[in-house]
């Protein structure tokens, strides 16, 4: 990759378009880039950086950073680099994420990374994504290799000098990309670990079994000092086997001694259940002489009940004897009810004929009143139909002014944009006939230098023995030189041919801003003699505050005459409304004065019909005794309630009686029957039965639960057994594991004991380092003038750290080997340079054999002395003489003098910064 052309426009100081040349340096070669501190020398490098990969050259320089504080809001951020690659040029161009003020309304828009390729093909991509990946795939490196091996900064290759294997070993990986070997450093450990946590879970689960079970006896106390530790597991898994021997035989005996006590208990129950037996009949007998003597009384006792009921029946018979007249009147007390019900209603119709009555004098009085309003404002509204005339003509004339000034608006507008496409086309023309003027002076100059190198021209045609074109002469003892800067035939018919482009370019701006000044003038007249009807003697330039103005009042004026013509619309509706109401009104009047008239004599007529009620009413009261008929009613209930309770309490009782006195004869023939059943002359006691039954069923279950513990131990040693012989087992076989995986996972790490602190991922680093220090010792000797060499040290800086990435120097002047740290700032730096550009070279041999063409190296050489300068500055010669384009940022005077061609950054009193380019 070389570089052609750099333009930065409001990027970190430069606030304006800055453009750097680099096509003028040529090919190859060394150029300085020198400047007052803080001008921007470092930015010329981000610029570069930013526009192949989208950052900065520095990890503290974010995309968001290199915005200019010094350009306007209004001007954006940019980048354009032009770069040759194997033959072929490029173009990129890219702005950064920025705030910037937003193109509508207030306020500030972030404004989104943009990225453009221009293809040697002509093709352009322009998203951000596919232009990263282009450039990367174009330059066969990504920007960590690039900032590696093309843009060294003093800072990053001084880091790499002096930094420890583990800083060493970081900066390799993102370099060479060897994070693969520590993922497999890490999974080999997180091996190791996995079959140590196996081990360790086979190990407790054992220990579990250990637990569990429960010997007895010396094999308990046994069980306990392995699970302190005292003796090993396996002496206790030994002597499984006879112990679950001995526990079998416990369990059988046990068995054998609950089935003769099952025998025994089943003796006693039987026993038991016979002497139960005969003191339950004992117990029935005297149970049934106390049931029947129960009954023998119940019975006299209810026919004493019967013989008081009887009497009380024969006391209240003449009073039951009176329900048959009392049942006659209840129907004369229905009529009178009947005709006071009729009263009532009578009473309720005269008050709704009141109310009737009430109601149509209330309608008439409103319809007479409804009739007078309506009348009145009839009379006020007769003059509404030519108030509505009048708005509507006033409304007619604003609507054609309206439009009249919509005319002159749009003719405004077409003013203004013609206008604009006037400024637009004198904009391109002063443009083009400035890159005209260029072109033709171009053109003069190398036209003037063509014609005074002619002699220069022929000269290099002549050949020994031919005539001179000019004077004919055979022998050319002295042959003109052609004069530097003149140009080619080639060259000059180029900037001929450029000339006349400008030239055509030029004349047609010249014609579409002519053609647009026609228009606008067009356009003036057409708006003044349209304007002229609106706005008679208002100047031409005051004419868009006028008609904007007349706008406003115009709208006023018109939704004035808007509401006056809806009220008057409103006013002619109503009256018109009302000339059809009046005659309803009135007819509704007379129909209601005619109901009045019927409501009064439909009150005369109820009050009648009341009076008649009233005195049928009062003549049926008088023909009844004092009292209600519920008074009555509630009598001739009480009476009957009375005698249907009476007359079945004494059927109950009599039916009750009866039943009493088969009871008892049923309960007698029952006794006689126990009587004659045959009894033990000497039954035994069913209490000391049920003692002795439950001593002997306490005893077996004491048995039950000795063979049941017997079996449970048995069953849980031997399963414990049996799964502690498949953990050992297990257990071997991970442990194998282990010891295997934790050998391989050291040796991985480093951690192996006695061994170099040497890890997988930096075993594969040093075959990199080595290649790099073989590249920096060829630069470093030659810096040095044989005097330091670079050496891999083979000893960790410390017991806890990793080794094999240590950096030492070998001083040929004293024969002894140091630490780089060692070493003054001057040395250092030349250890520091010559480091950077090995690893330069062997980065550019990883990434395919990719060959940078140019190279950008910032700062450090104040520290060198005179001879270290020299030397330094003869590396990088002979670095540049290889087809190569190298960069120097550096304040050093003597570099100043040494290096001609230069890129001078400057301060700018109102701000920013300027670059100019300087050749010899």
């Amino acid at each position: 990759m070389r570089p052609l052309l750099l333009t930065m426009n409001a990027f970190g100081p430069y606030a304006g378009e800055t453009t750097i040349d680099f096509a003028r340096f040529g090919g190859a070669g060394l150029y300085l880039i020198t400047g007052d501190t803080g001008a921007g020398k470092t930015t010329l490098f981000d610029a570069i950086s930013f526009a192949l990969y989208g950052e900065g050259s520095g990890a503290v320089r974010k995309p968001e950073m290199l915005r200019s504080k010094y350009s306007a809001p209004e001007q954006k951020t940019e980048v354009l680099f032009r770069f040759e690659d194997k033959g072929a040029i490029y173009e990129v161009r890219r702005t950064p994420s920025y705030l910037r003020p937003a193109r509508r309304g207030k306020g500030e828009t972030q404004q989104l990374p943009e990225a453009e390729l221009h293809m040697p093909d002509g093709s352009v991509r322009t998203k951000v994504k596919e232009v990263n990946e282009a450039l990367e795939e174009i330059l066969g490196l990504n920007r960590e290799q690039f900032l590696q091996t093309a843009m060294i900064s003093q800072g990053d290759f001084l880091k790499l000098l002096l930094a420890s294997t583990e800083e060493r070993q970081k900066i390799f990986r993102r370099i060479f990309h060897t994070e693969r070997f520590a993922a497999l450093q890490d999974r080999l450990k997180q091996r190791s670990a996995d079959c140590e946590r196996t081990c360790d879970r086979l190990a407790q689960k054992i220990e579990s079994c250990v637990e569990q079970l429960r010997p007895e006896g010396e094999a308990e106390a046994l069980r306990a000092a392995v699970l302190s530790g005292e003796k090993p597991a396996e002496e206790l898994l030994s002597q499984l086997p006879e112990l679950l021997a001995e526990e079998e035989r416990e369990r059988e005996k046990a068995v054998a001694v609950r089935a003769e006590k099952d025998k025994e208990i089943t003796m006693l129950a039987a026993e038991l259940a016979r002497a139960e037996e005969a003191a339950e009949r004992k117990r029935r007998r005297q149970e049934k002489a106390r049931e029947v003597l129960a009954e023998q009384q119940k019975l006299t006792a209810q026919r004493q009940r019967e013989a008081t009921l009887s009497a009380d029946i024969a006391a209240k018979k003449p009073r039951w004897e009176k329900l048959s007249a009392y049942r006659e009147l209840l129907p004369k007390y229905e009529e009178v009810a009947a005709l006071t019900e009729a009263r009532k209603r009578g009473e309720r119709e005269v008050q709704a004929a009141e109310q009737t009555l009430r109601r149509a004098e209330t309608d008439v009085t409103a319809a007479e009143q409804a009739l007078s309003a309506a009348r009145e404002k009839h009379r006020a509204l007769s003059g509404a139909g030519e108030n509505l005339a009048r708005a509507e003509a006033k409304a007619e004339s604003l609507a054609v002014r309206q439009k009249l000034l919509a005319l002159v608006r749009q003719q405004i507008e077409d003013y203004k944009r013609i206008y604009f496409e006037r400024q637009r086309d004198l904009k391109s023309y002063k443009e083009s006939y400035a890159a005209y003027e260029q072109a033709n002076a171009d053109y003069t100059t190398a036209y003037r230098h063509f014609l005074a190198g002619q002699a220069g021209i022929l000269a290099e045609q002549l050949r020994a023995g031919e005539p001179c074109p000019v004077c004919g002469s055979l022998s050319h003892p002295k042959i003109a030189a052609r004069a530097a800067g003149t140009p080619s035939e080639a060259a000059l018919q180029a900037l001929e041919t450029a000339q006349k482009d400008c030239q055509q370019a030029a004349e047609q701006a010249a014609k579409r801003h002519s053609a647009s000044q026609e228009r606008l003038a067009g356009q003036e007249k057409k708006l003044t003699e349209r304007a002229e009807e609106l706005f008679p003697g208002v100047a031409f330039q005051d004419l868009d505050r006028s008609a904007k103005a007349e706008e406003t009042v115009l709208q006023a004026q018109i939704a004035e005459s808007l509401t006056v013509s809806a009220k008057c619309k409103a006013a002619a509706k109503e009256y018109q409304r009302l000339s059809e109401e009046l005659p309803a009104l009135e007819a509704k009047r007379a129909a209601l004065e005619t109901a009045r008239g019927s409501a009064q004599e439909g009150l005369s007529a109820a009050r009648q019909k009341l009076e008649g009620l009233r005195a049928a009413e009062e003549a049926g009261k008088k023909q009844l005794p004092a009292g209600e008929a519920a008074d009555l009613q509630r009598e001739i209930r009480a009476l009957e309630t009375e005698k249907e309770t009476a007359e079945r309490e004494e059927q109950a009782l009599l039916a009750a009686i009866a039943e009493t006195a088969q009871r008892i004869g049923r309960l007698e023939g029952e006794q006689k029957a126990l009587a004659s059943e045959h009894e033990d002359s000497n039954p035994a006691d069913p209490a000391a039965l049920t003692a002795r039954l439950r001593e002997a069923e306490a005893e077996r279950d004491a048995l039950r639960k000795r063979a049941e513990q017997c079996s449970a131990a048995l069953s849980r040693n031997r399963e414990a057994f049996l799964t502690w012989q498949k953990l050992a087992a297990e257990q071997a076989e991970a442990l194998q594991h282990f010891r295997a995986a934790k050998s391989l996972a050291d040796t991985a790490s480093g951690q192996l004991s006695g061994q170099e602190k040497l890890m997988l991922e930096t075993y594969v680093q040093l075959d990199y380092f080595e290649r790099i220090i073989v590249r920096a010792n060829i630069r470093l000797m030659e810096m040095t003038e044989g005097r330091y060499e670079l050496v891999r040290s083979k000893e960790a800086e410390n017991k806890r750290s990793q080794s094999g990435l240590s950096l030492d120097v070998i001083d040929h002047y004293n024969g002894g080997q140091r630490s780089v740290k060692s070493l003054s700032g001057g040395e250092s730096f030349q250890a520091s340079l010559a480091l950077a550009l090995g690893l330069s070279d062997t980065v550019q041999e990883e990434a395919g054999g990719i060959r940078l063409d140019a190279m950008f190296i910032d700062e450090g050489f104040g520290t060198l002395d005179e001879g270290a300068l020299r030397n330094a500055l003869q590396a990088l010669l002979e670095l540049a003489a290889d087809a190569r384009l190298v960069g120097v940022i550096s304040h050093v005077p003597e570099l100043k003098e040494k290096i001609e061609r230069q890129i001078r950054i400057r301060k700018q009193p109102e701000g920013g910064s300027s670059a100019e380019l300087v050749l010899p």
